[in-house]
């Protein structure tokens, strides 16, 4: 078919007189006859243009026009009055209907200008829904969201599925409102299914899901089920993504590669063993890397996920998260070695994946190979210098390999971040993040120390006996004691363990027990051992000269350890609490070698510390020793102490927890086996950490 030709518009002639209504009306009917068309165009124009209101006339007209096989002439008629004002509704529609007719018949191109008209929406929904539907049949989607745009709801079911049909790519917010006034005029048909998977694309599951149900699964086709199904299981509604699968299987329709992928994921939280199977059957038909990982996860047998993902490493070797699920998966089966090459090719394979350099960097922690570590976690953090976890990590992989100027520097910079102690980065070991703040601290402060000075003393009303801070074997009624201790060594301490050089003066009550501890002098020079990172056991050799009697001459050796007072129960400050119970096991064994006599102390202690200010606490404590004294026979004490101390720890900064202490306390002792003379006494004690 040819398009309708609109002839260009004509100018009369000047008549000499204006012809009649009934005079153009024979016109007309006599040019029709004659075939002259354009002839009977102007006539019809020319009667128009003398009525008033002519809707009717302009049907009557162009139909005649139509009838006649004057397309061309009846189209441009129809345009010269577009868009009928002056007719009823009813007229207008007729006449529109008409219009489009004409159009659609003969294929007219509408690019002209002279059509644009058409375009511009109309006055009222009908009219607008007639326009839209010439514009959807010319593939003109624009043209239609404009007509229909408004979302009128006087719209019809056919006008909502040309503008959502229209929309699905351009807007598909307006495709999803209009499939949906759609379903609410016709549901479980065809506008049902448009709306399920326009839903499901703009990840509105719930309302796809709904939109499938309407349709009803007897109704959906085959791929339907399976699209049906996808949409279930990303809603979360797995029971009913199973009955669906269960009745595309009755239909015996063919159980492929998405059909199995779909079992399997259904049933995964539910029903391990039936996922398997689905994933088993799945890796027959098409083996896939990312199946067999899926297998391995669903697995609970270590050895059987290690099969799993060695399958899968043998399709996609060169897949570095593929190599790091092999090497978790090592690691749970207790094989560290496996697990820490396969994350070595995982880092290969991806030096730039951070996840896996952080992996590797822990796995070589695990395998003691700490400046390994080191180094992966160096490359992670440096392209992520927020990540707080790994400073920490490196604080202690610094501190492992005695690099303690470098495990401050990470201290600082993990103290200095404002989010540093949160929830979300607290290490669970260490309590609450008040405690991991100050545990940071106390291991600064720890690392950058190399000189302590501690001062103790005690005098009492009889003659008692101490355990830490005498001379071992002895008893007084009074002791004092000042030491310097020099960590010895770059660093000055080493992962916990540490040699130093030290010396001390101490002086007791001498024979006639003064109060004052002033008597006997005696100066000490020796070496002091402690050489486990994490037991606090030390080790010492001495070198004692009498500072008055300078005769009074010996050498000392000594081993002692401190046990149970770690972690909670231990004595130093405890930031996150009002108080905290503590205890300490003190195991000392002394040797003096000129004398040939030995000396032993066992000496368990428990106490409470009540906080009373921001820095010093109220530590009301316990004790009960065991002393024990050879030379030529063997003599013994067995005791009892009770008393209160008050503690002042000072001198902290931001980076540091305070490195000093004084303690002042009274104390009562009674014996309750003894060699001594006296079994009572009350003492009071002094001691400092400078």
């Amino acid at each position: 078919p040819t398009s309708v030709r609109v002839p260009p518009a004509r100018i009369p002639a000047r008549a000499p007189t204006t012809p009649s209504p009934a005079e153009l009306q024979a016109g007309f009917t006599v040019a029709l006859g004659a075939h002259r068309f354009d002839d009977a165009q102007r006539h019809a124009e020319a009667l128009l243009a003398r009525e008033v209101g002519g809707a009717a006339l302009l049907d009557e007209l162009t139909f005649k026009l139509v009838d006649a096989g004057a397309d061309g002439q009846a189209a441009a008629t129809l345009l010269r009055a577009y868009p009928f004002t002056a007719g009823t509704p009813a007229e207008r529609d007729t006449l529109l209907q008409r219009l489009i007719m004409l159009i659609e018949q003969h294929a007219t191109p509408l690019d002209d200008d002279r059509w644009q008209a058409l375009r511009d929406p109309l006055d009222t929904p009908a009219l607008r829904s007639r326009q839209a539907a010439l514009w959807t049949n010319l593939r003109q989607c624009a043209t239609t969201r404009t007509l229909l745009g408004d979302m009128s709801p006087e719209y019809g079911y056919d006008d909502w599925m040309r503008l959502g049909d229209c929309s699905t790519s351009e807007a598909p917010a307006l495709a999803l409102r209009a499939y949906a006034w759609a379903q609410t005029l016709r549901s479980g048909g065809r506008a049902s299914r448009a709306l399920a998977y326009q839903a499901h694309a703009a990840g509105d599951y719930p309302t796809a899901l709904a939109a499938w149900r309407t349709v009803g699964a007897d109704q959906l086709s085959d791929e339907e089920l399976l699209a049906a199904t996808t949409t279930a299981l990303a809603a979360r509604e797995n029971e009913q993504a199973a009955s669906w699968l269960d009745t595309f299987q009755k239909r015996g329709a063919s159980l492929d590669y998405r059909y199995w992928s779909l079992v399997a994921e259904a049933h995964t939280s539910s029903d391990a063993a039936t996922a398997i199977g689905a994933l088993e059957r799945k890796t027959q038909l098409q083996p896939v890397a990312a199946d067999f990982i899926s297998l391995a996860h669903l697995e609970a047998d270590a050895e059987r996920q290690v099969r799993w993902l060695e399958r899968a490493a043998a399709l996609d070797d060169a897949n570095a998260t593929t190599q790091a699920e092999l090497g978790f998966a090592y690691s749970r089966a207790g094989r560290p070695t496996a697990g820490l090459r396969a994350f070595e090719r995982a880092a290969a394979l991806d030096p730039t994946n951070m996840t896996v350099q952080v992996e590797l960097g822990y796995a070589y922690w695990r395998a003691g190979r700490a400046a390994d570590a080191g180094r992966a976690f160096e490359r992670a953090w440096h392209a992520d210098p927020a990540n707080l976890k790994l400073a920490q990590q490196l604080v202690y992989v610094y501190q492992r390999l005695k690099q303690n100027d470098a495990a401050r520097r990470y201290v600082r910079h993990v103290l200095d971040a404002p989010d540093a102690f949160s929830e979300a980065s607290v290490d669970a070991p260490l309590g609450t993040t008040v405690d991991h703040r100050f545990a940071f601290q106390r291991l600064h402060e720890d690392l950058g120390r190399r000189v302590t000075v501690n001062l103790d003393g005690w005098s009492g009303t009889a003659v008692g006996g101490g355990s830490e801070a005498t001379s071992a074997g002895r008893r007084y009624r009074s002791y004092s004691q000042v030491e310097a201790d020099v960590r010895l060594g770059s660093p000055a301490i080493r992962d916990g363990s540490t040699l130093s050089a030290y010396a001390r003066v101490f002086a007791d009550g001498g024979d006639l027990r003064r109060a004052v501890p002033a008597q006997n002098p005696m100066l000490g020079v020796g070496l002091r051992w402690k050489p486990l990172r994490n037991r606090v056991i030390y080790l010492s050799a001495e070198n004692q000269n009498g500072l008055e009697d300078t005769a009074r001459r010996e050498v000392l050796v000594r081993a002692s350890a401190s046990f149970l007072n770690g972690g909670p129960y231990g004595d130093e400050w405890h930031a996150s609490q009002n108080g905290w119970f503590s205890q300490n096991l003190y195991l000392d064994g002394a040797r003096y070698l000129k004398a040939r006599h030995t000396a032993y102390t066992v000496d368990y202690r428990t106490s409470y510390h009540r906080q009373v200010s921001a820095s010093a606490t109220l530590e009301p404590y316990a004790h009960l020793q065991f002393n024990g004294y050879r030379s030529n026979r063997f003599n013994s004490d067995i005791r009892t102490d009770a008393g209160i101390r008050w503690n002042v720890w000072y001198g902290a900064t931001r980076y540091d927890a305070a490195p000093h202490k004084l303690s002042i306390g009274v104390e009562f002792q009674h014996a309750l086996d003894t060699y001594l003379s006296e079994r009572n006494g009350l003492f009071l004690s002094l001691g400092t950490r400078w």
